[in-house]
């Protein structure tokens, strides 16, 4: 078993990194898929700004004040740039500030989500 060759810190560090980003990711691009299909609808024009309503959903607030949240507690510049893995840090981050904000039924919800968009993604990948 995986678990059993990687051991039980590794492994419980795998997993961390797979629901904490990856599939984290995947949930974001849903959401994001989501809110645009619906401004689509509306004929509304596409805009990045959709993205934070996307993060709203997700986490309550927008991408920008959840950025400058993220970078004070990681004591991280305003005019720094960030690297991938600050960028991977701040989705980590965001994966536990949305587990402490919902209830649990939510968020097994929104991680099958993100776990299913990822299957599409690699059955397209696939063919």
């Amino acid at each position: 078993m995986f678990r059993d060759l990687l051991g039980f810190s590794k492994h419980r560090a795998f997993l961390n990194y797979w629901y904490g980003v990856v599939v984290e990711e995947a949930l974001q691009l849903v959401v994001e898929e989501e809110v645009r299909k619906v401004h689509r609808a509306r004929c509304f024009a596409d805009s990045e700004d959709l993205v934070e309503e996307a993060f709203v959903r997700l986490y309550g607030e927008t991408r920008a004040t959840l950025l400058e949240e993220f970078r004070l507690g990681a004591k991280l510049l305003q005019c720094q740039d960030l690297s991938l893995t600050n960028i991977k840090e701040f989705t980590y981050w965001l994966w536990k500030r949305r587990l402490s904000m919902w209830d649990k039924a939510r968020v097994a919800s929104d991680t099958r989500r993100g776990i299913k968009r990822l299957h599409q993604l690699q059955e397209r990948a696939d063919h």
